[in-house]
């Protein structure tokens, strides 16, 4: 959200949306509540607005002239063009490993202040 220059009251009401979250399971006999220390939005009103800008980051990596990278709802492709298997499966690598770092810093994110 910083990337956009999020508005700070937009930005605290984020971080207010995404802390102190719950989930429960009941069955007849009994009931189970757990704190949720990593939350996906999915199914709520604003999660696929939450959804398109953590993906917007992704699909603006750097990635190489050789390389697109093609999103469709929460699933990714990275095509990747090569002469030989083995270019492909450099290249392959080397797009994932910048994926992964990603996928890191997304998950770690701790501090929601501006």
């Amino acid at each position: 959200m910083k990337d956009f220059q999020c508005p700070r009251n937009l930005y605290k009401l984020t971080k207010n949306y995404f802390s102190e979250t719950s989930a429960f399971i009941s069955t007849n006999s009994m009931r189970i509540d757990t704190t949720v220390n990593k939350v996906c939005p999915q199914g709520s009103r604003c999660g696929q607005g939450y959804w398109k800008i953590q993906y917007n980051s992704l699909l603006n990596l750097n990635f190489a002239k050789w390389t697109r990278a093609i999103a469709f709802f929460d699933d990714l492709l990275i095509v990747v063009k090569a002469v030989t298997v083995a270019e492909m499966e450099n290249y392959k690598n080397m797009e994932m490993s910048k994926i992964t770092k990603w996928s890191i810093i997304i998950i770690n994110i701790k501090d929601w202040t501006l």
